[in-house]
């Protein structure tokens, strides 16, 4: 399993380097962050003013996806930051996707294909997170923090100010809303270390790549 993940992690990482490839990922998460945002812009627009950069989630991480992308093809430099911010995100919520969807089905909503295709969407750009993870790099202290409280306020945000509409609903239970605030909780903080341990990774894996090339020697 370790080494079906392994290559697939590579195979992934290796798409953002095959141009035609990375001009449809930018043409995908455009048109997923358009679609998103007219379906949630009622929803958004519901939101007080000062919590709606906290709210986005599916109307947000394509865009910043495309962003990327756009960049990476131009050869632009990318802030570390910016990187770190998206992997963490997609990451989570990626996660996060498998564990609500199912219990939002079983618990308020029933079955439903939409909603299975909702989970669907989540997944597919959160398995972007395989192609950016080589590019992450080490963060200033300052701005990892400003990242961590980011995601921090907008899990109280979602759980106790009403920027998550789901949980709006009279007929969602207060203890799934308990039960998914702490699970939430949990991913950030494991994805929050996993992120700065393979910047850290990365950065020594690059450092060694001039040691391991062969060195001219004179005859």
């Amino acid at each position: 399993m370790k080494k079906v993940l392994s290559k697939f992690a590579q195979w992934m990482d290796g798409l953002k380097d095959r141009k035609n490839v990375l001009i449809g990922l930018i043409v995908l998460d455009f048109f997923m962050a358009i679609l998103s945002n007219i379906v949630d812009w009622h929803w958004l627009m519901s939101v007080d003013w000062y919590l709606r950069p906290f709210t986005p989630i599916c109307s947000l991480f394509p865009l910043t996806l495309a962003i990327w992308f756009t960049f990476y093809f131009f050869k632009k430099k990318i802030p570390a930051w910016y990187t770190s911010f998206i992997f963490i995100g997609i990451i989570s919520y990626g996660v996060m996707s498998v564990i609500y969807f199912p219990l939002y089905m079983a618990e308020v909503a029933g079955f439903q294909w939409r909603i299975v295709g909702n989970m669907f969407w989540v997944i597919t750009y959160a398995l972007q997170s395989f192609i950016i993870a080589s590019e992450l790099k080490p963060v200033k202290i300052y701005q990892f923090g400003l990242i961590i409280s980011y995601f921090l306020f907008k899990d109280y945000s979602d759980r106790y100010l009403g920027s998550f509409i789901d949980t709006l609903q009279p007929s969602f239970p207060e203890w799934l809303k308990d039960f998914l605030g702490m699970s939430m909780l949990t991913i950030h903080v494991v994805v929050f270390s996993f992120a700065a341990w393979l910047a850290r990774k990365n950065q020594t894996f690059k450092k060694r790549i001039p040691e391991m090339q062969p060195q001219e020697t004179s005859i």
